[in-house]
């Protein structure tokens, strides 16, 4: 079976490199854009999941809009808005990670 296509959208390289690191490993394929414009270049129909920064200076709106055109008529589109990755320090405390089926 082909590994899951996804698109990882957002304006921070370091992000979408640590993002790339950790799902390459997993044996994800994978697509990336570092704004809206070349998300919207982009993007094609055979993407399974999208990452999509909320906070891209020139907007999202279009590509929000560019994925709903996209969508197969029994996809839906998902936002994880209150999902914040926060910057582990040695006093802060371990988190474990959300599972997968917390999500779907």
């Amino acid at each position: 079976m082909p590994a899951a296509t996804i698109f990882i959208v957002d304006d921070d390289d370091l992000l979408r490199l640590s993002l790339r690191d950790r799902l390459d490993c997993e044996g994800y394929a994978l697509v990336e854009a570092g704004s809206c414009a070349e998300a919207t270049a982009r993007l094609t129909p055979d993407l399974d999941l999208v990452l999509l920064d909320f906070q891209l200076p020139d907007g999202r709106c279009q590509v929000v809009r560019a994925i709903r055109r996209h969508c197969q008529a029994d996809q839906g589109l998902k936002f994880a808005r209150d999902l914040t990755l926060r910057r582990q320090t040695p006093s802060s405390p371990r988190r474990s990670p959300i599972p997968a089926s917390a999500v779907a």
